[in-house]
């Protein structure tokens, strides 16, 4: 994995953590992303709940399309026949 993928996504969902130490301060983005060998489960399990909650879910990724990429314009499209399009193709 990109290395700079779980520290993004950890500075990014990580709002705050309540109730947890590492050593003697309490644990924050910084602390667990500190490569202290003790946080590793701890980023791992932050990294997946922020995962979870901000990607698409199970059905929404296979209802999801990949968009096309084409100078040709879609099959019904009514900018297709639009006086731009005509002198686009000019």
């Amino acid at each position: 994995m990109n290395r700079d993928i779980k520290p993004a996504t950890i500075h990014a969902g990580l709002i705050s953590i309540e109730g947890v130490q590492l050593g003697d301060k309490p644990a924050d983005a910084e602390s667990i992303l500190s490569g202290d060998p003790k946080a590793d489960a701890l980023l791992d399990e932050i990294f997946a709940a922020c995962e979870d909650s901000a990607g698409l879910l199970e059905q929404q990724r296979k209802n999801s399309a990949s968009p096309a990429i084409s100078s040709e314009p879609a099959a019904g499209d009514p900018a297709a026949s639009s006086p731009t399009a005509e002198a686009a193709a000019g």
